[in-house]
């Protein structure tokens, strides 16, 4: 595996703000998870609603795609846990995130 970097967070809040037609393009793009093989893989892409969040593993490799016009503001939100950071489970992948799922 390498040197991997882990993540910076434990679990990332993302907040739209922006009106929906404020903008255009600018959703987000998820893979999977750090330390998994198909950490590369486009698993889904979310479109940011204002008002709506989305809760994901700090470990959820992701991106925001280009916008295409207008402005997009977002609030976010990590959030760290150093008991967690302290144990194997993080230093291996495990953890409470281990496995995701997708909730409609």
């Amino acid at each position: 595996m390498g040197s991997l970097r882990l993540p910076r967070c434990e679990i990332t809040f993302n907040i739209g703000l922006s009106e929906d037609d404020a903008y255009r393009g600018s959703q987000l793009a998820f893979c999977g998870m750090f330390y998994a093989e198909d950490h590369r893989k486009h698993s889904f892409t979310y479109q940011h609603r204002r008002g709506w969040c989305v809760v994901h593993c700090g470990k959820h490799r992701h991106g925001a795609l280009d916008i295409d016009s207008g402005e997009r503001a977002s609030l976010i939100i990590w959030t760290k846990s150093r008991s967690f950071r302290r144990t194997q489970a993080r230093r291996s992948g495990g953890g409470p995130c281990a496995r995701p799922k997708k909730v409609r």
